[in-house]
C-alpha cells in the first residue's frame, strides 16, 4: 500500500493558505476517492471538521477491510469520559468501519487540558474494545510531541509538519528517538498548507518573507524537470524512516504525482534550496 495518505480537510472545509476553497461538489470528491483507490492509494487522513469528509469516505467504501482511515477529536464539546467515547462512535458510524486505524488527538497541547485524565480514560475503552487501534498526536513542533509523549500514555503515532523549505526532522534527533521508541512518524504540510506552491507574486503582505525562498525553490525544481510540488514530494522521500506522508488534495489532477517514483535529490540541494522565516515555519503566527 502506498505510503501517501489523503488528507481530507480540503472535503468540505476551506483549508491552507493557497486554496481556492472547499470542494463543494459531493460527486467531484467521490470521483478524487474513486481515482485515489484506482491509483492504490487507500490511506485517509480525516477528522469531524472536516465537513462531510468523514461521511463520504465512509459512503464510498462501506466496510472495506483495505483501507486505512484515520481521524481525530477535536477541542470542542468533548469534556468528558462519555462525550469523547461518543466522538469516536459517531465517527465510526459515519466511516462506515468498526476499527479505526489512528485516532488523533487534534490539540498539540492538550497535555495542558485539565481534562486529560478524561480522555486517557476514553481513549483506553476506545482501545480495549478494538474501535480504535492506535492513538496519535498532532502537533506542530518537536516540544509539544515531547510534552505530550510525556503527558500521554499510549501515543504511538505522530503527526508532524515538514517540507522542505522546513526541514526540522531532516538532521535531527527527534526523528531517531521516535522512531527507536516503537512510535510512528507521520508527515505533514509538505506544501506549508500551499505557501510553497503559490505564484510569488500572490503572496499576502504577512506572507511576503517567503518569496525568496520560493522564488528559489521554483528555479530549483525547473532544472530538475519537476513541478514545485513534485520537488516538495521527492523531499519526503529524504526521509527514509517515516511511516507516511498525508497530502492534501483538491483536484484530481494532484493524485498522479502520487504515483511518481523519486530517486534520490542532487547532492547540493540542501545548500540550494533556503529555508523559510522562523516566523513562518508555524502556520497558526500567519
Amino acid at each position: 500500500m502506498s505510503k501517501y495518505i489523503i488528507g481530507a480537510a480540503a472535503f468540505g472545509t476551506r483549508y491552507g493558505v493557497a486554496n481556492e476553497g472547499a470542494i463543494s461538489d459531493r460527486s467531484y470528491v467521490e470521483r478524487v476517492i474513486s481515482k485515489a483507490d484506482a491509483l492504490g492509494i487507500r490511506k485517509f487522513d480525516t477528522a469531524p471538521a472536516y465537513g462531510d469528509s468523514e461521511e463520504i469516505i465512509g459512503d464510498y467504501f462501506d466496510s472495506r477491510d483495505d483501507v486505512q482511515i484515520s481521524t481525530k477529536i477535536g477541542k470542542v464539546g468533548v469534556e468528558s469520559v462519555e462525550q469523547i467515547l461518543k466522538s469516536i462512535d459517531f465517527s465510526l458510524y459515519r466511516l462506515k468501519t468498526h476499527s479505526i486505524w489512528c485516532v488523533y488527538l487534534h490539540d498539540p497541547q492538550i497535555y495542558k487540558n485539565p481534562n486529560l485524565s478524561k480522555y486517557q480514560e476514553a481513549l483506553r475503552i476506545a482501545l480495549d474494545s478494538g474501535k480504535v487501534q492506535r492513538v496519535g498526536i498532532s502537533v506542530y513542533n518537536e516540544l509539544e510531541a515531547e510534552r505530550n509523549i510525556e503527558a500521554i500514555s499510549g501515543i504511538e503515532v505522530i503527526q508532524f509538519p515538514e517540507n522542505i523549505c522546513d526541514r526540522r526532522l531532516l538532521n535531527s534527533d527527534f526523528t531517531s528517538k521516535v522512531i527507536s521508541s516503537g512510535r510512528k512518524l507521520i508527515l505533514r504540510s509538505i506544501f506549508s498548507q500551499g505557501l510553497l506552491l503559490m505564484n510569488p507574486s500572490d503572496l499576502p503582505s504577512n506572507l511576503s518573507k517567503a518569496r525568496p525562498a520560493i522564488v528559489k525553490l521554483n528555479h530549483i525544481a525547473e532544472s530538475l524537470g519537476f513541478t514545485t510540488a513534485q520537488l516538495c514530494l521527492a523531499y519526503s522521500h529524504e526521509l527514509k524512516q517515516t511511516s507516511g506522508t498525508i497530502v492534501g488534495i483538491s483536484r484530481i489532477e494532484q493524485l498522479e504525482d502520487l504515483t511518481l517514483k523519486f530517486g534520490d535529490l542532487p547532492k547540493n540541494w540542501f545548500d540550494s534550496i533556503p529555508t523559510l522565516p522562523d516566523n513562518l515555519r508555524d502556520p497558526r503566527k500567519w
